[in-house]
């Protein structure tokens, strides 16, 4: 029985070590979306699915109008929503 369970456990290493070199290997060989195109989503998500609103200094008070450099930064003094800064 301990044979058994010493082999089982070199399997299982064995197994988990072949599957982070072919793992690290797909990473190298697959290319990826370009840059730019992961940009262009991320930017497509924050645009869509309001991240703009809470996360975006004055985002609300200006209609969107913010430059895309001010983007999800914060703002300094909390929450600022059409009521005021909470």
């Amino acid at each position: 029985m301990r044979f058994i369970d010493e082999h089982r456990a070199t399997l299982i290493v064995s197994m988990c070590a072949s599957l982070c070199i072919l793992q690290a290997d797909a990473a190298e060989t697959t290319s990826a979306h370009p840059k730019s195109d992961r940009i262009d989503r991320g930017r497509y998500l924050v645009k869509t699915t309001g991240c703009n609103d809470c996360h975006t200094p004055a985002y609300a008070e200006r209609a969107g109008d913010v430059p895309e450099s001010q983007w999800l930064i914060g703002h300094t003094l909390g929450w600022q929503g059409p009521w005021g800064t909470t």
